[in-house]
């Protein structure tokens, strides 16, 4: 409770002062070579172990030629992963 008053009291008097760095990365998906395709696949897991995975297929010029998605219920990131590879 003293600290909300104190935090209380310091918005109050504009006496809070916030410091923030922040650094920006640009990412994004860059296409394959011609006449090629790029597969990217990706698992998922959660604290409960809960996991999923899924992939995107795609052309030369971004064209979505197909993917997937899967529930994969309980279990590990690394068996995640190895779903991932094998859907």
């Amino acid at each position: 409770m003293k600290l909300l008053n104190e935090y209380d009291h310091a918005s109050k008097n504009n006496m809070i002062t916030v410091e923030r760095s922040s650094t920006m990365a640009l990412i994004g998906w860059s296409p394959p070579q011609t006449n090629y395709i790029k597969l990217n696949t990706y698992g998922a897991f959660k604290d409960q172990h809960t996991a999923g995975c899924g992939g995107v297929i795609r052309g030369c010029d971004g064209e979505w030629l197909g993917g997937y998605a899967k529930g994969l219920g309980l279990c590990s990131a690394f068996v995640a992963k190895l779903w991932d590879v094998l859907e």
